[in-house]
């Protein structure tokens, strides 16, 4: 027997968002990397998962960070190459088939990122954009700071 369902259950499936966290400032560690087929139209996405450790009240959750693998426009790749520059991959000869594998590597590392989740409008749509402002890992000079999450630290590591 099939389900059906109302005009509004249908309506607020169709603009529920899969975000469950409001806008703000997040640090996490990268907990996976993997490239997907994702939705109806079967995109090609590198999906990132982050486990929280700030703020205190989202401790332990994991936010998911889709980025575009298929847009073959220079905007969209320059977009993702700098996403992945961040994480300190060299990004002029890295070759999409070793993107995943790239960047599991990070996930074995303890990778912490800090990130902003900020809302943006395309072609009349609004949605929760994923920007990373630092990443640091264990073999690099340290790990960002409370202070700098909570808008009390520096951009820059002064010395």
């Amino acid at each position: 027997m099939a389900v059906i369902f109302s005009d509004q259950e249908e309506q607020a499936f169709k603009e529920a968002s899969s975000n469950y966290l409001p806008d703000g400032e997040y640090r996490g560690i990268l907990v996976d990397a993997e490239a997907k087929l994702i939705g109806q139209n079967r995109d090609k996405k590198l999906v990132l998962k982050y486990q929280l450790e700030a703020p205190e009240e989202h401790i332990g959750k994991t936010h998911v960070h889709f980025l575009n693998l298929e847009n073959a426009s220079q905007k969209a790749y320059g977009y993702l190459k700098g996403v992945v520059g961040k994480f300190g991959l060299p990004t002029d000869g890295l070759r999409l088939r070793d993107l995943e594998s790239e960047m599991k590597k990070l996930c074995e590392s303890k990778t912490e990122v800090l990130f902003s989740l900020i809302p943006k409008e395309y072609n009349g749509k609004s949605y929760q954009n994923t920007e990373i402002r630092a990443v640091s890992r264990e073999e690099s000079f340290g790990h960002i700071s409370d202070a700098f999450v909570n808008g009390q630290g520096e951009d820059d590591i002064g010395f």
